[in-house]
């Protein structure tokens, strides 16, 4: 027996289709949104710097974490969302979107003032099951876009959260 026929551009079939072929086709990932943690995460650290900067720790401290936080980024394809971190060393954490159970948006007083929130995703997966992205720009968007890829991926591989 022949699978069914996919169309050449993966974006265009339908989940009919995939189903259809055992959902083991998976469409090369495109980048939809990407950012860096916002340094208003940081407003504390250096404020504290910026009082006790005549002892110089809080000054290394506060600079340091500006660094790390500039070091850190998240990039949303239509399959996964990627985080990287580090400074010198640099680690990859990749979760992928159907794993995703829930989705909610925090705006703290501090970052709602700036025009930033954050991001939280409950998920399924054992390394990360709580993913915070922190101080991003617009997270409500940001939230509509993960949970309508999160329902693609989703209907694509055929895979639907069962509560316990």
């Amino acid at each position: 027996m022949s699978s069914p026929s996919l169309p050449k551009d993966p974006h265009q079939f339908q989940p009919q289709q995939l189903a259809a072929a055992g959902g083991r086709f998976f469409c090369e990932s495109k980048q939809l949104w990407a950012s860096s943690e916002g340094q208003i995460a940081n407003l504390p650290v250096y404020i504290f710097g910026l009082l006790f900067c005549w002892l110089l720790v809080p000054l290394l401290i506060a600079l340091w974490r500006s660094v790390s936080t500039a070091a850190h980024s998240w990039e949303l394809t239509d399959q996964r969302l990627v985080e990287s971190t580090g400074v010198f060393s640099r680690r990859t954490e990749v979760l992928e979107l159907y794993r995703v159970k829930d989705i909610s948006v925090s705006r703290p007083i501090m970052q709602r003032m700036f025009g930033r929130g954050q991001v939280l995703l409950a998920t399924s997966d054992r390394s990360s099951p709580v993913v915070v992205i922190n101080a991003i720009r617009s997270p409500m968007v940001v939230a509509n876009l993960l949970r309508q890829h999160v329902e693609q991926c989703r209907a694509l591989t055929g895979i639907c959260e069962v509560e316990r």
